[in-house]
């Protein structure tokens, strides 16, 4: 539902501050898309959560929600380019044989 809502602040304009902001900032200045860079700050927060808990199951399923919520705001923004560009998961399959 966060992946959803977020996304259609987003393509309205609007945000829910904190990271959101430095990622509009950015996406300005920069030819990056906002999803991303919430995506790259996000792996970054978890990741540094590791000095605080020193559990790796706690980094995972950080690792794991953040996904889906991406998953859930590249659909309702559009599509999962925008935040997962080189994931073949979500790459079209060419029908040439």
């Amino acid at each position: 539902m966060t992946g959803v809502g977020l996304g259609i602040a987003f393509a309205n304009g609007g945000n829910s501050g904190g990271t959101d902001i430095i990622a509009l900032v950015v996406s300005h200045y920069r030819n990056i898309s906002p999803g991303r860079v919430i995506l790259y700050l996000d792996v970054i927060i978890i990741a540094s959560s590791y000095i605080l808990f020193r559990s790796v199951e706690k980094l995972v399923y950080g690792y794991v929600v953040i996904g889906c919520y991406f998953l859930y705001f590249g659909f309702s923004t559009g599509g999962t380019e925008t935040v997962f560009p080189n994931f073949g998961v979500f790459a079209k399959q060419s029908t040439n044989s």
